[in-house]
């Protein structure tokens, strides 16, 4: 996982924090996918919607669920 957020290779790295259940990296993921939308959400939007739309029901599930606590955190909650 660490070397593909090394290399950039974004999507990777997500699908392994995802799959590993390691939430803390993931959001790390989440945050360096965000920085590289040059400050657009739109931009953002595009970056995730094919890492997030070939998810499986059980990972899918998993993401929202990191997702609702993240959001109950409030240093957390603006990339959630």
């Amino acid at each position: 996982m660490e070397n593909s957020l090394y290399n950039g290779e974004l999507e990777k790295a997500f699908r392994m924090a995802l799959r590993l259940d390691r939430p803390g990296k993931l959001y790390l993921v989440i945050e360096k996918i965000a920085d590289s939308a040059n400050s657009s959400m739109a931009d953002f939007y595009q970056k995730m919607r094919p890492i997030i739309s070939n998810l499986s029901t059980t990972l899918l599930d998993r993401l929202l669920s990191y997702t609702a606590s993240w959001n109950s955190h409030s240093k957390m909650c603006i990339n959630a």
